[in-house]
């Protein structure tokens, strides 16, 4: 073979392997008409699909709760809770309800859980001869709560009392002013406590099961509550506090019987699992730990409010 044809065979065979080790393939042809190229097929008689595409969608801004987050900012928590509160109680579950809780949180840490003063509350200095009792029960005119004795629970906790008889003369005592409320969300299991209709905390609950279901609807807190309630079964039979089948837990707060609804209020648990659940006999469940600490707050005569 003389040297040009040697020269051509080696041209081929090194473009050959070129392309082999690029992944270079031979072109394939183009499809027909009323043909769409899919992968490597052909497909007849259909329209050539749009190129994938991720869709990145920008954050939605909430023109409210920026404005909650600069009322943060400036130090005015009590504007912020009332609008924080607005948008809270409709809000979903999601990363912004998460965000507002956490900022109510906060807030109430200061505003309600503590003995700082706050525009809903008056201030008092114990007086020789006083008692927390009356000083609640003067203190707390006007509202529910004033004829409450458990109301003075509420007036411990905010003040750091765990001694009703040991407040001292010259101290001074944090009274929280106006009325309390309740919201029972019933998708979300949870009971949300409302102050002048703010935000104070929110509890998870457990429900009616199927044939018992919660209802919906506005109720009132009636007389009655209780410590370490006895408990009458839908039969009748009567079970004393600490027996095991008294479902009721450490409280009872009955709510006022209308047509159609007789015997329901809330309650603690002798199941801590069953919060969260929809086991109840129709009755809002809760954590003894929970129901002890709204005990105080909800007075008969206050609201309940049990929403889808």
């Amino acid at each position: 073979m003389n040297r040009e044809k040697r020269l051509a065979v080696i041209g081929l065979a090194v473009g050959a392997a070129a392309a082999g080790w690029f992944g270079l393939q031979p072109a394939r042809p183009l499809p027909a008409a009323g043909e769409v190229k899919v992968g490597a097929y052909a497909v007849s008689g259909a329209e050539a699909p749009a190129p994938a595409t991720t869709i990145h969608e920008p954050p939605q801004h909430n023109p409210e709760l920026d404005s909650a987050r600069q009322l943060l900012h400036d130090g005015k928590k009590f504007e912020a809770r009332a609008m924080l509160t607005k948008l809270i109680l409709p809000a979903p579950e999601g990363p912004a309800r998460g965000e507002m809780r956490k900022m109510l949180d906060a807030i109430n840490k200061e505003l309600f859980f503590s003995s700082k003063p706050s525009p809903d509350s008056v201030s008092y200095e114990v007086q020789p001869g006083d008692t927390l009792a009356v000083i609640v029960q003067n203190q707390a005119k006007g509202s529910n709560q004033g004829k409450d004795y458990y109301f003075t629970e509420v007036v411990m906790l905010v003040n750091g009392i765990t001694d009703a008889k040991r407040i001292r003369p010259r101290q001074r005592l944090k009274i929280p002013q106006g009325t309390f409320s309740a919201v029972v969300q019933k998708d979300a299991r949870r009971l949300i406590i409302l102050l002048n209709g703010d935000y104070i905390k929110e509890y998870p609950v457990g429900l009616g099961a199927a044939e018992s279901a919660t209802p919906e609807g506005k109720f009132v807190l009636d007389v009655g509550k209780a410590k370490d309630p006895d408990w009458t079964a839908p039969d009748g039979h009567l079970y004393k506090y600490g027996d095991p089948k008294n479902i009721l837990g450490t409280r009872w707060m009955p709510f006022t019987d209308v047509e159609g609804h007789h015997g329901l209020g809330i309650h603690g648990t002798t199941d801590p699992k069953s919060i969260g659940e929809d086991v109840s006999n129709g009755c809002v469940r809760m954590l003894n730990a929970d129901v002890e600490e709204i005990f105080g707050m909800l007075a008969p005569g206050d609201t309940v409010e049990i929403t889808k």
